[in-house]
């Protein structure tokens, strides 16, 4: 008969399952960030400021980003479903990676509505042009009218997928003590520097203002920073566990 030792987990088979699944996400997280974020802000920031060819607003500049966040959307889908693993794992010997986790898999649903917004501004991508601003924000007005269930599906996919990121950032923070492994909160304060910076494009396309693309530009390094540092975090607590 097996004793009831026998069937408790290993807590350092935990941490070294936990940690891998943290790396993992923070490479896709990586991968998301430049596709669904960095590239289609930079090439948005060049449309508003130095428009040339391609990049100026149009249907092209719709499609191209609409491909790459259609691309990022489905890298994050993979990213939150390993940084959810991560925090699932943990959680058998760590009762507070319980919320995280259950903020993860809020932000997985968010970014299948994320997916279904690109997949209608593709469709819609010969009348969005019309209603990008001077600060290169859409105006929300403008898409209602234009493309209604783009507004819609991209609402409810922004605040699902900006709560998912804030069990990242409790998640990662909970590790970094975890670990004793500063990166990590470091990258868990990063990325809440990331969930504050995309307010304000946010309520930029209800009251547009100036800077408001150079802010996108900016938390947009800052979101492939972020997992950067998770990755780097994940290789030190990974040969601290396995010492």
């Amino acid at each position: 008969m097996r004793s009831k030792t026998s069937d408790a987990p290993d807590p350092a088979e935990i941490d070294r399952r936990g940690v891998r699944w943290l790396s993992l996400g923070g490479g896709l997280g990586c991968a998301s960030g430049i596709a669904i974020l960095l590239l289609p802000s930079v090439f948005l920031w060049i449309a508003t400021y130095a428009p040339t060819g391609f990049l100026s607003p149009g249907p092209h500049l719709v499609t191209i980003d609409g491909v790459l966040v259609l691309a990022g959307a489905l890298l994050l889908v993979l990213s939150l479903f390993l940084y959810r693993r991560a925090f699932s794992t943990l959680r058998r010997s760590d009762r507070r990676f319980r919320g995280p986790w259950a903020l993860s898999l809020v932000g997985t649903l968010g970014v299948l509505f994320v997916l279904a917004t690109a997949v209608i501004v593709l469709a819609y991508s010969n009348s969005i042009p019309a209603c990008l601003g001077p600060h290169g924000v859409p105006s929300f007005s403008c898409l209602q009218s234009h493309a209604p269930w783009a507004v819609t599906s991209g609402l409810v996919g922004f605040w699902l997928t900006w709560l998912g990121g804030v069990g990242i950032v409790f998640g990662l923070g909970l590790a970094g003590r975890r670990f004793r492994t500063v990166l990590f909160s470091a990258g868990a304060a990063l990325y809440a520097v990331v969930l504050l910076a995309l307010v304000g494009p946010f309520f930029a396309a209800l009251r547009p203002f100036p800077g408001s693309a150079d802010l996108l530009l900016g938390a947009s390094i800052v979101a492939v920073v972020a997992p950067a540092l998770v990755l780097v975090a994940s290789s030190r607590a990974r040969s601290g566990t396995t010492s």
